[in-house]
C-alpha cells in the first residue's frame, strides 16, 4: 500500500523461512527474501523452547515480527477435536497465524487412527475461517485433497521427495 513502484514478482512463489530462530527470521524478513514462515514443535525446541509456555512466547514473537505475513504454526495433536482445539488456541496468538496441519502420516503413528484426519481438520477449520497450511504432502493428490478440503497453502516435501526418487530411481 502507498508504494508507486509495483513490485516486479508480485505473483511469484511464496518463500517461507522454515525455522524458529527469530533473529535468522529477522535477517531474511528485513532483506526482502521470506513472505512467511512455518515452524514446529522440532523447531522451536531446536531454537531454545524448553517447555509449552516458551515455545508460546517464541511463536507469538515470530508472530509480531512478521506481521501481516503468514506465520504457520503446526498441531501436535493428532485427533480431530483436540486438533481443532490447539488450532483455536494458537489462532489466538496473532492475526497472521496459519494452522499447520499434517495431511499425512497418521496411520504411521498408529495403525487404529483415520488417515483422512488431517484433511477432515483442514475443512473443519477452513468452516471456522482459520487459515491453513497443509503439511506432509508428498503427492499431487494430497495437495488437491487439502485444497479442496479448504487448505489456504499446500506445502509439498519437496527435498524429502526428491531423496526418495534419487534412492529409489533404479
Amino acid at each position: 500500500a502507498g508504494k508507486a513502484l509495483a513490485h516486479p514478482a508480485p505473483r511469484a512463489p511464496r518463500i517461507f523461512a522454515d525455522t524458529a530462530d527469530i533473529d535468522a527470521i529477522r535477517t531474511l524478513y528485513e532483506a526482502g527474501i521470506v513472505n512467511g514462515v512455518t515452524t514446529n514443535p522440532t523447531l522451536l525446541k531446536r531454537a531454545g523452547a524448553r517447555n509449552w509456555n516458551e515455545a508460546r512466547e517464541m511463536m507469538r514473537a515470530i508472530c509480531r515480527l512478521m506481521a501481516p505475513c503468514p506465520v504457520s504454526l503446526e498441531l501436535t495433536e493428532i485427533s480431530l477435536e483436540p486438533m481443532i482445539r490447539q488450532a483455536e488456541e494458537l489462532r489466538a496468538l496473532g492475526e497472521n497465524v496459519v494452522i499447520k496441519v499434517p495431511v499425512g502420516g497418521y496411520r504411521r503413528v498408529d495403525a487404529s487412527l483415520d488417515p483422512f484426519t488431517g484433511l477432515k481438520a483442514i475443512h473443519a477449520l477452513w468452516e471456522r475461517d482459520i487459515r491453513t497450511n497443509a503439511t506432509l504432502i508428498f503427492n499431487s493428490t494430497q495437495a488437491f485433497w487439502a485444497a479442496n478440503a479448504g487448505a489456504t497453502y499446500v506445502s509439498p516435501f519437496l527435498g524429502r521427495i526428491a531423496d526418495y526418487l534419487y534412492k529409489n530411481d533404479h
